[in-house]
């Protein structure tokens, strides 16, 4: 495993309760059904929540500089690059293996947008 990926994944993974906080609500929405009758006045329900499977998350912090040389239009997913390893986009278009994609800017070093 190589030092920037150490090094950029540590940076990476302090943002992780930041992208759960954005993220929580979101999936609670996707998955909350309001209870039928039945189940409302028997069964003391009024929210069903269904996930019937696993929902994989890729998720992107771009670094604060970033913003200040391209802005918060730009959007990048990287398709090779020189070291050969698999990219972020092939193993999310190709291989499929993200079912959500979430991508964000870090404000400074201690922010999230």
């Amino acid at each position: 495993m190589s030092s920037d990926y150490q090094t950029n994944r540590a940076w990476a993974n302090e943002y992780l309760i930041d992208q759960q906080e954005v993220l929580g609500p979101a999936i609670l929405r996707l998955g909350m059904r309001i209870a039928d009758f039945h189940a409302d006045t028997r069964q003391a329900t009024d929210l069903t929540y269904f996930l019937s499977n696993r929902l994989n998350i890729a998720a992107r912090v771009r670094r604060p500089d970033y913003q200040l040389t391209y802005g918060l239009t730009q959007f990048t997913l990287r398709s090779w690059l020189k070291s050969r390893v698999q990219t972020e986009y092939s193993k999310i278009v190709d291989d499929g293996f993200a079912d959500w994609f979430l991508y964000a800017h870090a404000r400074k070093e201690d922010d999230f947008v």
